[in-house]
C-alpha cells in the first residue's frame, strides 16, 4: 500500500477522523491495531510520503495514544472556537438577504449570539436557522441551550450507577460559572473531587477537558489542562439551573 503512494515534493495528508475509534480496535484486534499504527509511522516517519492528521473529540485519546505507541513524533493540536470577531463575520454571511430584518438586533450587538454560540460554525448555523424558523430572535430558548438544560437536569439526580452525586455536579457548574473565565484547573479539580468523578463527569458530556496546546487561531488558550463546558450552550444551561430555585437543595448540599 505504501509502494502505491507517489512520491512529491508536497507530501500528501491522510485524515483519520473519529480516531478515538481506535481504542475499541486496539482492545478487539490489537494485532490488527499494531500493524495499522506500523502503517502510519512508515509511511508517515520512514517514507515520508504522507502527514497524518488523527482527528478526535475524545479528551483522552491523544493520551492514550501516546502510551499505546511510544514515540516522540506526534503532536497536539486543539481546534478552538472562533473569536468573536471571527464569528460575527461568519454570522453575518450566514444570513440570507432576505432575513436580515430578524437579526436587526444581533447584527448591531453580537453579544447575545456569540454567549448563545461561543464562536462555534455549527452552532451559529443552527442559531441562524431557527430565527429564520421561529421567525423571532430566540434568547435562552436557543434549542442547543434547552438540550443542554435536559441532559444537564437528568444528571443532577443521584444514581448509584455513577460515581458522582448531583450535589458533585452541581459544585462544579458553579465553579465554572463563577470562575470569569469559563474554564477551571483540570488538576485542582481532580484533587477536590477525585479522578474517578471527574472522568466520568467528562465521559458523559458534563465536562471537556482540553489539553494543553498552542492556539491554532486569534482565540486566547489558557495554559496547562483545564476543564469547560461541553460549549457556550452548555454554559448558558449552567448558568439557568444555578438560577434556578428548584435546585437550591443542591446548593445547600454544597456548602
Amino acid at each position: 500500500l505504501i509502494k502505491s503512494i507517489p512520491f512529491s515534493d508536497r507530501r500528501g495528508i491522510l485524515v483519520v477522523d473519529e480516531a478515538n475509534r481506535l481504542k475499541d480496535l486496539a482492545s478487539e484486534d490489537y494485532k490488527t491495531f499494531i500493524q495499522f499504527m506500523g502503517f502510519i509511522v512508515r509511511a508517515s516517519k520512514e517514507e515520508r510520503k504522507v502527514h497524518v492528521i488523527f482527528t478526535s473529540s475524545d479528551s483522552f485519546f491523544f493520551e492514550w495514544l501516546q502510551l499505546a505507541v511510544p514515540t516522540a513524533h506526534m503532536r497536539l493540536l486543539v481546534l478552538d472556537d472562533l473569536s468573536q470577531a471571527d464569528a460575527k463575520e461568519y454570522f453575518l454571511k450566514k444570513i440570507p438577504d432576505d432575513k436580515r430584518s430578524l437579526f436587526k438586533s444581533d447584527c448591531e450587538c453580537f453579544d447575545t449570539v456569540f454567549n448563545m454560540t461561543g464562536g462555534r460554525m455549527e452552532f451559529i448555523d443552527q442559531y441562524v436557522h431557527e430565527v429564520i424558523q421561529d421567525n423571532a430572535p430566540l434568547g435562552s430558548k436557543f434549542i442547543l441551550v434547552q438540550s443542554e438544560l435536559s441532559m444537564l437536569g437528568f444528571q443532577l439526580s443521584d444514581n448509584p450507577s455513577k460515581p458522582y452525586s448531583g450535589a458533585d455536579v452541581y459544585n462544579v457548574m458553579r465553579d465554572l460559572v463563577t470562575s470569569g473565565c469559563g474554564y477551571i484547573d483540570f488538576h485542582e479539580t481532580v484533587r477536590k473531587f477525585g479522578i474517578e468523578k471527574v472522568a466520568k463527569m467528562i465521559e458523559n458530556g458534563i465536562l471537556f477537558l482540553r489539553p494543553s496546546s498552542r492556539p491554532l487561531g486569534r482565540v486566547a488558550v489558557p495554559e496547562g489542562n483545564v476543564l469547560m463546558a461541553t460549549g457556550a450552550p452548555a454554559l448558558r444551561a449552567m448558568e439557568l439551573i444555578l438560577q434556578d430555585p428548584k435546585y437550591n437543595y443542591l446548593k445547600e448540599q454544597c456548602r
